[in-house]
Protein backbone atom coordinates (compact mmCIF):
# COMPACT_ATOMS: atom_id res chain seq x y z
CA UNK A 1 0.00 0.00 0.00
CA UNK A 2 1.01 3.04 -0.91
CA UNK A 3 0.48 6.46 0.94
CA UNK A 4 2.47 8.82 -1.03
CA UNK A 5 5.32 9.77 -3.47
CA UNK A 6 7.61 9.06 -0.43
CA UNK A 7 6.12 6.49 1.76
CA UNK A 8 5.15 3.11 1.50
CA UNK A 9 3.25 2.96 4.76
CA UNK A 10 2.42 5.18 7.85
CA UNK A 11 5.43 4.71 10.20
CA UNK A 12 3.27 3.46 13.29
CA UNK A 13 6.48 2.60 15.44
CA UNK A 14 6.62 5.22 18.31
CA UNK A 15 9.87 4.33 19.45
CA UNK A 16 11.04 4.39 15.76
CA UNK A 17 9.94 8.46 15.51
CA UNK A 18 11.26 8.95 18.89
CA UNK A 19 14.39 7.70 18.33
CA UNK A 20 14.85 9.45 15.03
CA UNK A 21 13.64 13.04 16.88
CA UNK A 22 16.68 11.94 19.12
CA UNK A 23 18.96 12.20 16.30
CA UNK A 24 18.16 16.29 16.62
CA UNK A 25 17.76 16.24 20.45
CA UNK A 26 14.17 16.61 20.18
CA UNK A 27 11.71 14.90 22.50
CA UNK A 28 8.47 14.97 20.76
CA UNK A 29 7.01 16.22 17.65
CA UNK A 30 5.41 18.81 19.62
CA UNK A 31 8.83 20.18 20.85
CA UNK A 32 9.64 23.76 19.70
CA UNK A 33 13.77 23.36 20.02
CA UNK A 34 15.31 24.70 17.37
CA UNK A 35 18.22 23.34 15.67
CA UNK A 36 20.82 24.22 12.82
CA UNK A 37 23.23 21.89 10.92
CA UNK A 38 26.15 22.61 13.14
CA UNK A 39 24.14 21.81 15.96
CA UNK A 40 23.73 18.51 13.63
CA UNK A 41 27.31 18.45 13.07
CA UNK A 42 28.87 18.52 16.80
CA UNK A 43 26.10 15.89 17.84
CA UNK A 44 26.67 13.75 15.61
CA UNK A 45 23.02 13.37 14.32
CA UNK A 46 24.03 11.51 10.88
CA UNK A 47 26.35 8.43 12.62
CA UNK A 48 22.93 8.07 15.72
CA UNK A 49 20.88 8.48 12.37
CA UNK A 50 22.75 5.13 10.58
CA UNK A 51 23.52 3.59 13.58
CA UNK A 52 19.82 3.35 15.46
CA UNK A 53 17.58 4.43 12.71
CA UNK A 54 18.21 4.08 9.03
CA UNK A 55 17.54 0.28 8.79
CA UNK A 56 14.38 0.62 10.37
CA UNK A 57 13.30 3.06 8.70
CA UNK A 58 13.98 1.62 5.41
CA UNK A 59 10.65 -0.83 5.58
CA UNK A 60 8.16 2.77 5.57
CA UNK A 61 10.12 4.06 2.73
CA UNK A 62 9.35 3.30 -1.08
CA UNK A 63 12.69 1.13 -2.48
CA UNK A 64 13.64 3.50 -4.97
CA UNK A 65 12.90 6.70 -2.38
CA UNK A 66 15.30 4.96 0.47
CA UNK A 67 17.48 4.57 -2.17
CA UNK A 68 17.79 8.35 -3.05
CA UNK A 69 17.19 9.79 1.05
CA UNK A 70 18.90 7.24 2.91
CA UNK A 71 21.85 6.10 1.58
CA UNK A 72 25.08 8.45 2.11
CA UNK A 73 23.08 10.37 4.62
CA UNK A 74 24.46 13.91 5.38
CA UNK A 75 23.49 16.76 7.79
CA UNK A 76 21.09 18.56 5.27
CA UNK A 77 19.62 15.12 4.14
CA UNK A 78 18.64 14.24 7.51
CA UNK A 79 16.71 17.57 7.26
CA UNK A 80 14.85 16.21 4.18
CA UNK A 81 13.49 13.15 5.93
CA UNK A 82 12.84 14.85 9.35
CA UNK A 83 10.32 17.33 6.69
CA UNK A 84 9.01 14.12 4.85
CA UNK A 85 8.04 12.43 8.28
CA UNK A 86 6.58 14.87 9.91
CA UNK A 87 4.61 15.81 7.47
CA UNK A 88 3.39 11.98 7.41
CA UNK A 89 1.52 13.65 10.85
CA UNK A 90 0.38 17.13 9.95
CA UNK A 91 3.90 19.08 11.20
CA UNK A 92 5.87 21.17 9.32
CA UNK A 93 9.95 22.11 9.56
CA UNK A 94 9.55 26.26 9.74
CA UNK A 95 12.93 28.34 9.37
CA UNK A 96 14.01 31.30 10.90
CA UNK A 97 17.58 33.26 9.50
CA UNK A 98 19.71 34.83 11.99
CA UNK A 99 22.85 36.27 11.48
CA UNK A 100 25.85 36.12 13.95
CA UNK A 101 29.43 37.70 13.32
CA UNK A 102 28.31 38.29 9.73
CA UNK A 103 27.55 34.55 8.93
CA UNK A 104 24.32 33.18 8.13
CA UNK A 105 22.42 30.61 9.86
CA UNK A 106 19.22 28.96 9.33
CA UNK A 107 17.58 27.36 12.24
CA UNK A 108 14.95 25.00 12.34
CA UNK A 109 11.95 24.24 14.44
CA UNK A 110 8.73 21.98 13.61
CA UNK A 111 5.62 23.89 13.70
CA UNK A 112 1.93 22.24 13.75
CA UNK A 113 0.08 22.80 10.41
CA UNK A 114 -2.91 23.36 12.20
CA UNK A 115 -1.61 25.94 14.68
CA UNK A 116 0.49 28.15 12.16
CA UNK A 117 -2.08 30.14 11.43
CA UNK A 118 -3.01 30.73 15.02
CA UNK A 119 0.51 32.18 15.78
CA UNK A 120 0.80 34.54 12.76
CA UNK A 121 -0.37 38.31 13.33
CA UNK A 122 -1.64 39.12 10.53
CA UNK A 123 -1.39 43.29 10.15
CA UNK A 124 -4.13 45.20 7.85
CA UNK A 125 -3.93 48.49 6.90
CA UNK A 126 -6.25 49.77 4.29
CA UNK A 127 -6.19 53.52 3.64
CA UNK A 128 -8.67 55.06 1.72
CA UNK A 129 -8.56 57.84 -0.96
CA UNK A 130 -10.63 59.86 -2.91
CA UNK A 131 -9.95 60.99 -5.81
CA UNK A 132 -11.09 63.96 -7.69
CA UNK A 133 -10.96 65.48 -11.26
CA UNK A 134 -11.57 69.20 -11.90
Amino acid sequence: MKINQIFAKYIDDRLLLEEFLACFKLKSLNDSSMFCINDLVNNKAVDKFNNNVCDRLMTYYLPCKAKIYLQQVTEQKLVTILRQIIRLFDYKLATVKKSKNKIKTIYYFIVNKNDEDSNRIHIHTYNAYKLNFD
